[in-house]
């Protein structure tokens, strides 16, 4: 994985300042230590951070082939097979990167090469012959891609922090962005909580010319299984050929030129993707965080896991304090608002394998995605064969957990509306909303946050809909960005997803949804495979949502906390009611449970994250804390 960023003239062929080009290269510093490169051209600049995984001595990018030039971030994992493809074409390769195999199967295929390019990427492709640029994002949106357009030019980036070093953009607010992190607990798919800075669509492509032309097109979509078929399967062929797929999935993410390690918690997702790969390697070191107090801890779980695969195992601690010293760090990393307090966990696990001298890692996302093992799901199969009393009974808690009143995160009539992470997004909606200031919504101008996702749904089974839009807002908007990449490459550490495979996804998506969920339990096929190479009772484990207590906001909080809370700050910001912030708090130290008290958790934690970000983003002076400096990227204030 690598850091990449970029210029391209849309009004003529001015030469972009080698001094801009050169700060937004130091700025993606993190995601590439290992070289910077630039090109230069009239109409064009390309920087790259690189983060040598493959070819580390012939892999230097932005890489040049008759009169394409490519800068790409991520991996092509199909590489080996691209390379033998093409030598059987009469293609001579003159170095081991999976840079050329790109840039030699565009030079055959053109932009259709996107439709089998297998990995996670996003790419920069220039034809100096045709003046034309293209960029792209992987079908899944595992590696990011941020656009803004300054002065006639069109700038692109691995992170908005390289946007704003270019010195052509401040950093300035979006309340739709935030509002959507808020509630989705992601960034939107068409905007960011910074004004001005879109990202490229996940699967996306955009072509620019020119002489002024622009085309943007999808490709590799996710094709989910018709109708509520019934047609018979051979549930053993089924098992055996996801065992194959994730197999091929797991080995081919462990090649490298470099050390690759593994994340391992207590469940069977992570614990399934640790015995694949102790077939093919016995020198896996796995990695888990321990939770001390501020969450459900499975450390001992991964450790047993560990020691019967014969894997060398790293515990790293997390307690409240630790929680409270690094959120600010998780924020910068972010850049923007995180509700998540796990995501303490993944930073300063990828700080530990940085440290040991791995440069990628396996980690479990996109299981629960293809085979069904959020709870929500569940709750889906409950009220679809539960009847009116059931549905009855689910709505009367979520009406009590919102404490009454007319919940809006989504718009009445949208398709999301129907599908099973509705209740959730409705009580994310409702917390956020009851601590915005009459400013805050003002600006939102009538809009909601389901108002950024229009999309088709197959005509298929409601259990299938639902895993679609679960890959669709939280897989691509949340544990994909702020918690997967910019955790990760925060310390220069790729992480892989397995799971994420484009074989392993069209299998699973082709499944009847009764071998996903069914009542034996969630993942129901997942865990038929993982109990060829794993005891039961890991193989059938529970599924816990992997969750740190929001402390951040709780007693022994940090004293920047309170300083970001302050009626000061707030009327600041403008975007929280500080009476209701104040009132919450209150309520917040009482030792009593109550729903009440759930919905401010979760409101505060979003009222915390948003103050925080504007701080270090947008001219500090809210608190004590040292602002991210977005000239020069550094991301641990």
């Amino acid at each position: 994985m690598c850091g990449i960023a970029g210029a391209f003239d849309t009004q003529g062929r001015r030469l972009f300042p080698a001094e801009r080009l050169d700060r937004m290269g130091a700025a993606l510093e993190h995601r590439g230590p290992d070289a910077s490169s630039t090109h230069l051209e009239p109409g064009l600049a390309m920087v790259v951070r690189r983060l040598a995984l493959v070819d580390p001595e012939h892999g230097a990018q932005p890489m040049a082939l008759g009169g394409l030039r490519l800068s790409v971030n991520g991996e092509l994992f199909a590489h080996r097979a691209e390379r033998t493809r093409l030598e059987g074409a009469g293609t001579v390769f003159r170095t081991a990167s999976d840079t050329e195999v790109w840039l030699q199967a565009w030079r055959k295929d053109g932009p259709a090469y996107l439709e089998r390019a297998h990995g996670q990427f996003a790419l920069a492709m220039w034809s100096s012959k045709e003046r034309t640029l293209w960029l792209a994002r992987d079908r899944f949106g595992i590696c990011p891609l941020f656009l803004a357009r300054a002065d006639g030019w069109l700038l692109w980036a691995s992170s908005a922090r390289a946007l704003f070093a270019s010195g052509l953009i401040a950093p300035q607010a979006d309340p739709r962005g935030i509002d959507h992190q808020l509630v989705f607990l992601g960034q939107s798919p068409v905007r960011t909580p910074f004004a001005g800075i879109t990202p490229l669509g996940v699967g996306e492509a955009m072509e620019l010319r020119s002489e002024g032309s622009t085309r943007q097109w999808s490709f590799g979509a996710i094709d989910f299984c018709s109708p509520r078929s019934r047609a018979r399967v051979d549930r053993g062929q089924v098992i055996e050929a996801l065992d194959q797929g994730l197999r091929e999935a797991v080995k081919l993410r462990l090649e490298a030129d470099a050390p690759v390690g593994l994340y391992l918690s207590g469940g069977v997702d992570s614990s399934l993707l640790a015995a694949l790969a102790a077939r093919h390697r016995k020198d896996l070191t796995a990695f888990s965080v321990r939770l001390e107090g501020v969450g459900l801890d499975e450390a001992d779980q991964a450790a047993t896991t560990a020691r019967a695969l014969g894997l060398a195992h790293v515990v790293v601690p997390l307690d409240a304090a630790a929680l409270g010293r690094h959120f600010p760090a998780v924020v910068a990393a972010a850049e923007s608002p995180v509700l998540d307090h796990a995501n303490v966990c993944l930073l300063l696990l990828a700080r530990e394998v940085h440290a040991r001298g791995f440069k990628a890692v396996l980690t479990g996302e996109g299981a629960d995605e293809a085979f069904g093992g959020y709870p929500w799901i569940r709750w889906q199969q409950l009220l679809s064969t539960g009847g009116g009393v059931a549905r009855g009974a689910v709505h009367g808690l979520l009406s009590l957990l919102a404490g009454g009143g007319r919940m809006e995160a989504i718009r009445r009539g949208h398709l999301l509306r129907s599908l099973a992470q509705a209740p959730v997004l409705e009580l994310m909606g409702r917390a956020r909303e009851r601590f915005y200031s009459s400013g805050m919504r003002d600006s939102l101008q009538g809009w909601v946050p389901s108002d950024d996702h229009r999309w088709e749904l197959p005509d298929t089974h409601p259990l299938n809909q639902s895993l679609f839009a679960d890959y669709r807002i939280l897989l691509r908007g949340h544990l994909l960005a702020d918690k997967g990449d910019r955790m990760a490459m925060a310390s220069s550490v790729e992480p892989r997803f397995p799971y994420l495979d484009e074989k392993v996804v069209a299998l699973a998506a082709s499944l009847p949804p009764e071998l996903k969920v069914n009542a034996q339990g969630d993942k129901w096929i997942l865990r038929q495979v993982a109990r060829r190479y794993l005891p039961s009772s890991v193989a059938l484990r529970r599924k816990h949502m992997f969750r740190a207590e929001p402390v951040i906001h709780g007693p022994g909080r940090p004293g920047w906390v309170d300083q970001l809370l302050s009626p000061e700050s707030l009327q600041r910001t403008g975007y929280f009611d500080p009476r209701a912030v104040a009132s919450a708090m209150v309520r917040r130290q009482r030792p009593s449970w109550s729903p009440r008290r759930s919905l401010d958790e979760a409101g505060l934690s979003g009222v915390v994250s948003t103050q925080l970000w504007h701080h270090l983003f947008l001219g500090g002076g809210l608190c004590e804390l040292p602002v991210s400096d977005a000239q020069r990227g550094a991301l641990n204030p």
